[in-house]
């Protein structure tokens, strides 16, 4: 995830997550759109999952990775999970 939001990661991943912003101007809290599925499996592809666990995380967590890899992993690990 730190690479696709930092622009690192292949293109055939980047193109499975979409920032909100892109979508609505309005909304810059760096959200990424959760593709809505009808199936239970669905929640478990990369594309369903990943967005849904970056956008559960803290502001100040997703905020880290504008720095390094190193501040974004040292936040991520003191992060805890409601």
């Amino acid at each position: 995830m730190y690479q696709s939001v930092t622009g690192n990661a292949q293109s055939y991943i980047e193109d499975m997550l979409q920032s909100v912003s892109r979508l609505d101007r309005l909304v810059s809290k760096g959200d990424l759109v959760v593709p809505r599925t009808r199936l239970k499996f669905g929640g478990r592809v990369f594309s369903v999952a990943a967005p849904r666990l970056w956008n559960e995380l803290s502001s100040d967590v997703r905020k880290a990775f504008k720095f390094t890899l190193a501040t974004f992993k040292k936040h991520l690990k003191t992060f805890e999970a409601l």
